[in-house]
């Protein structure tokens, strides 16, 4: 089985942490909010069975400002910083001819950078992601965009209540392990971390991209697109629409997950994933 290899990069003068597996055709694996590239262990893309290897290198950054990464005060928190980063990370790391996995706001990270660059995308995987320009903002995302409310929340986050929230957020709880709680809980502990959040919601504003949409549909290539059907943030109409947007691509709505699709199915989301891998439907 292949190793699991953990590494740091230079991209815009920031340390971009990132684990990798295998070789071959790049996976790039996005994260979305509060998480880290730890968000991918149980699907095993990067974790201690990295299954995904299998089918070429599996690559997972924490974005900066999240996980082991660099979380400077003065980084540009909005999505299309993180998407000239993600042009910088994948130039560092050779990256090309991508397969993008993408989740909550690793969506429009990733998302994004495909629309501006879409001759380097050969396929996505799309999973309870933000994308569509009338995207209504869920409660707590209201209570971050808002000045002085935001900060008020953030410094009551405390282990106890960040343990709870996300235990309440699954379908199966009992997935996270105490190990889990901790390892999640460890990033967002930290200030700097609490603010990037802050400044990325209030930094975006969906209704900017009423342009995404139709690129979508120009995208053409082919796409998996999973979903937590319980997911309290992003109604599942959003799946549908993907799929009605992505001539040609998969759908599969998971009923007992919510909106961490790959905490409470992580099985099946890997087997999903594993198949349509190796159907390589980018090659017909």
């Amino acid at each position: 089985m292949p190793e699991v290899r953990e590494s740091t990069v230079r991209v815009g003068g920031m340390a971009i942490f990132y684990r990798e597996a295998g070789a071959g055709e790049p996976i790039l694996l996005l994260h979305g909010n509060p998480n880290s590239s730890y968000l991918w262990r149980r699907t095993h893309f990067v974790g201690t069975r990295p299954r995904l290897a299998r089918f070429g290198r599996a690559v997972a950054p924490d974005h900066y400002g999240f996980g082991k990464s660099d979380k400077p005060a003065d980084a540009d928190y909005s999505v299309p910083g993180y998407v000239r980063y993600l042009e910088e990370f994948t130039a560092a790391l050779g990256l090309d001819g991508l397969h993008l996995v993408v989740h909550d706001f690793g969506g429009p990270f990733g998302l994004g950078f495909a629309l501006q660059h879409p001759k380097r995308i050969r396929s996505l995987v799309i999973m309870n992601t933000i994308f569509y320009p009338d995207y209504e903002w869920h409660r707590l995302a209201k209570i971050w965009r808002t000045p002085g409310e935001g900060e008020r929340w953030m410094a009551g986050w405390t282990r106890e209540r960040f343990a709870e929230g996300r235990l309440k957020s699954l379908a199966h709880p009992e997935n996270l392990t105490p190990a889990d709680l901790a390892a999640y809980y460890e990033p967002i502990a930290d200030p700097a971390m609490r603010a990037a959040v802050l400044r990325l919601y209030r930094n975006t504003t969906p209704s900017d991209y009423p342009e995404w949409e139709e690129g979508l549909r120009r995208l053409n290539v082919p796409a998996l697109i999973i979903w937590g059907r319980q997911d309290p943030y992003i109604p599942v109409e959003t799946a549908e629409r993907f799929h009605r947007d992505l001539p040609g691509s998969s759908l599969f709505i998971l009923d007992d997950a919510s909106h961490f699709v790959q905490e409470d199915q992580p099985e099946e989301v890997a087997r999903l994933i594993e198949a349509f891998y190796a159907r390589r439907p980018w090659d017909t």
